[in-house]
């Protein structure tokens, strides 16, 4: 047989001519699974390859790769659903050196160069892959696409490229809504047609391995809903969430078309996947007949755990049965807070994967249909309804809030067990919201003390599962790490009771304060216990006259006192009642009693007011050379008396010794707490200086010692300050700031400053 050449010439014999000539043509035949493993074992792309078939199938593809020489590794879908869970699936199988990969770059870069996996070949093969990052935002299937580009393109560009290949199986409906995914996301794939499946597909039947359940509606169902309004043959749509037990990730949205006629599936498939991926969400499609004897097992648990989304559920059409009642809850935005679980949030993003969103306070209203609405179980207040099941579900920041009884009923109490035994929890805050519908939710917001994905899913996990054992019905449980805490989330925790920590007693008061107290440096405005109560008093004193200082200490039974300074012409009782939390007052000007001036000198500073001085002008320049400073002037008539400490100060020289001026713009640290041989001459001179009551010492920036002697009001500061330049001097000290005040007394902000940044060497601290 002779066969035309493509100029339309022949090789070989003329062909016979007359009626009955025949042109024979060579046609390609259909690529084979020897072309498919060929295309495999080839570096050029397209790297993704779709296959319609078993998983049985997959596998037999996977063998027959590794009898030429590639190395070929399975990952299950269904393990990799968030982005967590699919790099711990990957690492798993390919048995990744070094710490687990924590992002899309991390894996890139390893799987670039696969030196310690030697083979001809890298080929991936997923199973189920309609579940690919299901559970998590659409953008995350992108950053996989672009990881095997990267990856595949870069081994195929060395020297003796070796391939790398990524192969998706499923049936022919999970491939229709994975093509609608990887279109969204850009991606180039090939389908692997000439690979015939020759197992059988599983049955269906209900999985032992998830849980389904319904849910409120929200935007993207509402979308989805538009998208097959128009079809025909499709009733009805519904949607549930698929929550898969064990691993990490999280609930996986799952589309019911109900059908009334025939329609196309792939077709409805890729609409309603392609729809879910322009609103940022993924989707699996569950078609099943609209008479339930034709469904199967699977098809029948699906259809029933399902939301009915469209028609709209309030208007049952006339011939059909009206479904069970259930609430449908307004669309959640980006701004409410939600979880997943046993009943996913009304969103695509679990809390796990998007620790540091932004959640504003407004969010937009939209006007739903309500079937049904659980009472308020008590008619005076929020609280669970007895006996109801335990729900998971989304709240809408907008709703009426309310923090509920000061007491704590068995399941906050279970809350708080749970949050004092765990090494994970940073913080756990429960308020309440009413539901329009009619009912009240629990809302729990926990803050874990480590910031990995893994610690906060285990830490949701545990919560939920606390609620529902404790007897929690309607919950909404929001948890991220502590360093990923926004201001919608200090918004949310002031509309909360704090459970753990045991909330701190307030500060006490000046009537409080016994003569003998005993103070311990307090917290700083970023404590994760006090942190909201000092950035609110900090906010305060800015915009409140007469505050010059914020200090925090604890007393010696582990109560905190918020201590004010004052100007010399406030008011200590009028600052006192308009705090917005108990403050202790004083004004260092006036005199300082033993009790505040032991709380100055041992509190922590939080705030202090800065004032802008005048600058001095600099001199001009009077001839053609550039003009060089004056050298500082030299004095030696002793230290200055006492000065105004918002003037600068030059340096003086005192028998040889030099006093640095400094003044209340000079960052003075409390330095090394162990006093050194200079320290302890000065120590020693100070407990023999009659009058004398404390010894201070800082240290600048730039190493220069700051030594600070308070005295009696009966002592005179400047000579004391004199002294201690002799005594500086006998210690070995060329040059250092000295100050010496009278706490007694008048004492300036400057000194105050010192007292508070400064370490006590004596008398030593216990």
């Amino acid at each position: 047989m002779r066969s035309a050449s493509p100029s339309g010439g022949t090789r070989g014999a003329e062909p016979p001519e007359g009626e009955n000539a025949r042109v024979v043509r060579v046609v390609p035949s259909p690529p084979g699974p020897e072309a498919e493993l060929a295309r495999l074992a080839r570096p050029t792309g397209p790297w993704i390859h779709l296959l319609d078939a078993a998983p049985a199938d997959a596998r037999q593809l996977g063998w027959l790769l590794g009898q030429d020489g590639i190395v070929v590794r399975h990952l299950r879908g269904h393990c990799g659903r968030s982005t967590y869970g699919l790099l711990d699936e990957v690492g798993a199988a390919l048995q990744l050196p070094g710490d687990p990969v924590a992002d899309w770059p991390g894996l890139a870069a390893l799987l670039t160069d696969m030196s310690w996996l030697p083979g001809a070949g890298h080929v991936l093969v997923v199973s189920r892959s309609s579940l690919l990052l299901a559970a998590s935002p659409a953008g995350e299937l992108r950053g996989l696409v672009e990881v095997v580009r990267e990856v595949a393109r870069a081994r195929a560009e060395e020297g003796e490229p070796v391939p790398f290949h990524l192969v998706l199986q499923d049936d022919t409906l999970g491939l229709a809504a994975l093509r609608a995914r990887l279109d969204a996301a850009g991606a180039r794939y090939a389908e692997l047609a000439g690979w015939d499946a020759e197992e059988p597909s599983a049955a269906t039947a209900v999985s032992a391995r998830s849980a389904l359940s319904g849910g409120p509606v929200d935007g993207v169902d509402l979308a989805a809903g538009t998208a097959v309004s128009t079809v025909d043959g499709v009733r009805e749509l519904r949607r549930a969430w698929e929550e898969f037990r064990g691993g990490a990730g999280g609930p996986v949205r799952v589309y019911v078309p109900v059908l009334g006629g025939p329609v196309d599936l792939v077709a409805v498939a890729g609409a309603l996947s392609a729809t879910v991926a322009a609103a940022g969400a993924c989707c699996v499609v569950v078609p099943v007949p609209a008479d339930p004897a034709l469904a199967d097992p699977r098809q029948a648990a699906v259809a029933a755990a399902a939301t009915r989304i469209w028609p709209d559920p309030a208007v049952p059409e006339p011939e059909e049965t009206a479904p069970e009642p259930e609430v449908v809850d307004a669309p959640v935005p980006d701004g409410a807070a939600g979880a997943a679980g046993a009943q996913p949030p009304a969103r695509d993003e679990p809390v796990v994967e998007q620790p540091a969103v932004e959640r504003p306070v407004a969010v937009e209203e939209r006007p739903v249909a309500v079937e049904t609405a659980q009472p308020d179980p008590t008619g005076n207040g929020p609280g669970d309804v007895p006996g109801a099941p335990f729900e998971l579900i989304a709240a809408n920041l907008q709703w009426e809030f309310d923090t509920g009884a000061e007491e704590d009923d068995p399941v906050d109490a279970a809350l708080r067990a749970h949050a004092g035994a765990s090494s994970r929890t940073a913080a756990l805050f429960r308020t309440w919201v009413h539901d329009p519908a009619g009912s009240w939710v629990r809302v729990v917001l926990g803050y874990v003390n480590r910031g990995s994905i893994a610690d906060v899913d285990a830490e949701r996990t545990a919560l939920v599962d606390v609620l529902q054992r404790s007897g929690g019905a309607r919950c909404c449980v929001e948890v991220l790490a502590a360093t990923d805490v926004t201001d919608a989330h200090r918004w949310l925790e002031a509309r909360c009771r704090p459970l753990w920590p045991t909330p701190p007693t307030p500060p006490t008061t000046a009537d409080a304060l016994p003569d003998d107290a005993a103070f311990r440096p307090g917290p700083q405005v970023d404590d994760p216990r006090h942190g909201t109560l000092l950035a609110g008093l900090v906010d305060w004193a800015g915009g409140r006259p007469g505050v010059v200082g914020l200090v925090t200490a604890y007393t010696g039974d582990d109560r905190l006192v918020v201590g004010v300074a004052l100007d010399g012409a406030a008011d200590p009782e009028e600052i006192r009642a308009s705090a917005p939390a108990p403050v202790e007052p004083f004004a260092p000007a006036r005199g300082l009693d033993p009790v505040h001036l032991r709380l100055t000198r041992a509190s922590t500073r939080i705030w202090t007011r800065r004032t802008e001085r005048a600058q001095p002008e600099p001199a001009r320049p009077t001839g053609g050379s550039p003009q060089r400073p004056d050298p500082p002037a030299v004095l030696d008539q002793g230290p200055p008396p006492t000065r105004d400490t918002e003037d600068a100060r030059g340096d003086v020289v005192v028998d040889g010794f030099t006093v640095i001026g400094i003044d209340r713009d000079t960052a003075v640290g409390k330095g090394d707490p162990r006093p050194d041989e200079q320290d302890a001459v000065l120590v020693e001179y100070a407990e023999a200086r009659p009058g004398a009551i404390a010894l201070l010492r800082g240290v600048t920036e730039d190493g220069l010692k700051v030594y600070c002697l308070a005295v009696e009001e009966t002592v005179d500061p400047e000579a004391a300050r004199r002294e201690l330049a002799g005594a500086a001097t006998a210690a070995g000290l060329r040059r250092a700031a000295l100050e010496a005040f009278a706490p007694a007394g008048a004492i300036s902000a400057f000194h105050l400053d010192l007292a508070v940044g400064s370490t006590r060497l004596w008398p030593a601290t216990s």
